[in-house]
Parts: C-alpha cells; structure tokens; sequence
C-alpha cells in the first residue's frame, strides 16, 4: 500500500492509455518525472491495445523509453475476487500477451481493479502464482469522480491532504489517479508534480519508491528480464545488434539474446523486434532488427504462405496453446487451431494462418483458417456461454495474433496446461452431446 524509500512520492495512473496519456507524458516529461502506468487492455471502448488500428501500442512504447514503468491493470478491468481462478489467470494472460506484442515482454507489477483481490477469494493466491507483485497506494486523488474544471480542486485537495505533514526525510508516498480524464492530464498532474518538487521529495516509479531493482519489473515467456537502458523498444526500422549473429536460427528465434540470424532461415529472413524470425511487415517493419536479418517492405515473402510441413523438432503438438521455436510444440492437430502466428499461439483465423504465419509449426495459408472456420464460430459460442459472467472475451483480430479468449479460455503456462487441456475436454464433450 506505500512505498518504502524516503522522500519518494510514486505517482501511478490507472486505466489507459487513452486519448489523454500522451499529454500526461508531456508533463512528466517537463519536470523530470517518472511515473507508473497500470495499463487496462481493452475497456471503456478504447480497443484493443495492441491493435494497429488504434494509436496505444506507440504510446506505451514513449512510455517505456521515456523511463517510466508498465504494470498490468487486468485485461477487462473486472472485480478480481468475483471471477473464478481460471476467469481471473485468463484475464491477466490475455493482458500478458498484449503487452508482450508491443514490448516484446510483460510486467511483473499489477493493480487490481477497484482495490479488489481479496485472499478469501483466492484471488492472492492467484497473483502469487503468476509471479505479480500486487501494489495499491496511500493516497487517493479521486480524480474520477471529479473530471471538471469546477471540481478538479477536490482532487488537488486530496492529494495535499494525503500528504500533509510528511518530511522527505522519513516519509514517502504512494499516489492513484487516471490517465484517462481530461482534467487529470491538463491540470491535476503538473499541481501534484509541482508540489512534490517543492517539498523536497522525488518524483519517482513504483519499483524505484520500493527500491526494487528494474531488472525486476518485466519478463518474459522465457524468464528472461529487461531493463529500459539496455532494451529500449524502437519505432524504426531496424535496430543495432546487441550481440552479433553467430548461425542461422533453427527454431524461429532471433536478436541480441540468441545471437541467431534470420538470413536463410525456412523461417523467414526478417528479425522482429520481439525476436522471431518471419516475413511480411510484422518482421521486416517497425522495429526489425537489422543486425540479425533483412528489414524493409521489400524483403520477399518466406514459403511460410503456403507450406504446411513442420521440421523435425516441431513433433510435440501443442496442450497450452504456445507454438514455435520456444517451446518446440506444433499447432497441427491441435483443439486450438492448426496455425502458429508470428507471435507463437496457435489459431485458426487470418491473424494466425496469414501473414507471418510460421509453417514450421503448423499449417498456414488462407485455406487453413478458411476449413476451420466452422468450428471457430461453434467454440466461440460455446466458450463465451460458457464464460459469460467473465466479461473477459477477447478477439484474436490483431497484427501479431495471440490466442483468443474464446479458443483457449487463458494463455496457460506449463505449469497449468494440463488444467486448460481437462477444461477443454469437458467443454468439447458437451459440444458433442448437443450442450452450450
């Protein structure tokens, strides 16, 4: 609930971006501050935040290079302690693999909405599982409730109130407000920013106010950690080699971290900036990386189109819906889908048998999504009837194509996978017996 650093004040802003989070960066970025931003996948109608059709995937990347920090929100901004286990892993897996598809990793720091995580309902535990540090705060602006210019005084008060009478030489504070009101990024956050400064204390990031090292706030599918000075996500065209390119990839994986190449491979040879090797834009655009393979709209297209033949190491088909070089597991005859997407979850509509598609582990081609076509739509309907109360469902609509709510109910791990394979068994079978 606070911070344990004297003279720190965290200032975090709850369920953007939106139209207004950029401006709130420009503000930050006047008086030197660093701030925290608890990022909501797709609520209040804003879209999702990794489709290309909206602009949040780029704010979060300035966000993120600009120094400050990315914590999960949840997926739809549900009450956490009245979903169930699976409901609440589903809803915080779908956010992990947004986030994942803008920054190439996901954060290790969540804010449950509404304060509600209770450990009665298991919902602790949950986190604990998932590896999140659950974080709350001190001081409450109320900003929400007061979004006008006749009321934004109120939030301004509160904020003095939660911190008067400290001294930065022992006390230190933890602040809530929300980047998705007007009033908040256009006068609340230069007051709150210009009082801090005046009292001596530092504007600071949730990890730095607990004193946290930053290694420790993100990770990724693999384990691996990133820290802003040393993974800084670009919105060129390709980046520099971090550590140069020793062999071909053999498993679809590229960049500074494998020192793998894409040049040559049945992958495809454009490097993404998450690391995959594949062709089209979603690797050889925004963020290719140059020293391990071709970058640019010119770059041919790999067989990946049309091929439907994985390697050898591809023999495992998928149980927990991940596919590619990872973990090694193909999508083909899978209850998912037969695709692998460029991101590595198996599929069946365009976004996982089209562009990007890797071939090596499943099939791909717009015939693949066409056949499954039927069966997606019978396993949407019976998924979402099935999960109706969750109000988690999630379409697998964008560039770099993920698993949808309504095919995989979670991205499961490895250490729940045989849970999802028991939930799916069950559901298919009432599929077959005529029950929604």
């Amino acid at each position: 609930y606070d911070c344990t650093v004297a003279g720190t004040i965290a200032i975090t802003y709850d369920d953007g971006p939106y139209i207004y989070t950029d401006h709130v960066l420009d503000v930050l970025k006047q008086y030197n501050a660093k701030a925290t931003f608890f990022i909501t996948g797709n609520n209040n109608g804003k879209g999702e935040i990794d489709n290309a059709a909206f602009p949040w995937a780029a704010t979060i990347k300035r966000a993120y290079n600009e120094g400050h920090q990315i914590a999960s929100h949840t997926w739809t901004h549900p009450h956490l302690s009245n979903l169930t286990s699976a409901q609440r892993k589903q809803n915080m897996y779908s956010n992990e693999m947004a986030l994942r598809n803008i920054l190439g990793f996901f954060p290790t720091y969540m804010r449950p909405p509404y304060s509600d995580c209770t450990a009665e309902s298991g919902c602790e535990q949950d986190m604990a599982d998932l590896g999140y540090h659950v974080i709350y705060f001190d001081v409450d602006t109320d900003d929400y409730d007061n979004d006008s210019p006749a009321l934004i005084q109120n939030a301004k008060n509160n904020f003095d109130a939660g911190i008067a009478g400290g001294n930065p030489a022992t006390d230190d504070y933890l602040v809530i407000g929300h980047d998705i009101h007007n009033q908040t990024a256009n006068n609340l956050t230069a007051y709150m920013l210009q009082r801090v400064l005046a009292l001596g204390y530092k504007p600071v990031t949730v990890g730095e106010c607990l004193g946290d090292p930053e290694a420790n706030w993100y990770r990724s599918s693999s384990g691996n950690v990133f820290t802003s000075s040393t993974s800084a996500v670009t919105s060129a065209t390709s980046t520099s080699a971090t550590i140069a390119p020793t062999a071909t990839s053999n498993n679809g994986q590229c960049g500074g971290g494998t020192g793998f190449m894409c040049t040559g491979s049945e992958f495809g040879d454009c490097c993404s900036q998450a690391g995959w090797c594949g062709s089209g834009t979603l690797y050889c655009g925004e963020g290719c990386q140059a020293g391990f393979g071709q970058c640019g709209i010119n770059v041919p297209q790999s067989s990946s189109t049309t091929s439907t033949a994985p390697p050898a190491q591809a023999t495992k088909v998928s149980t927990d819906a991940t596919c590619g070089g990872t973990s090694g597991m193909t999508c083909q005859g899978s209850v998912f889908g037969n695709c692998c997407s460029p991101a590595g979850w198996c599929g069946s509509t365009a976004a996982y048998c089209g562009d990007g598609c890797q071939s090596g582990f499943g099939s791909c081609g717009v015939a693949s999504a066409a056949s499954a076509g039927a069966v997606q739509a019978t396993t949407n309907t019976a998924v979402k009837s099935t999960l109706a109360t969750s109000a988690t469902s999630k379409a697998a609509t964008t560039t770099s194509a993920r698993p949808t709510q309504t095919t995989t109910a979670a991205k499961a791990t490895a250490t729940n996978g045989s849970r999802l394979q028991t939930w799916l068994n069950n559901w298919f079978n009432k599929l077959r017996s005529g029950s929604n």
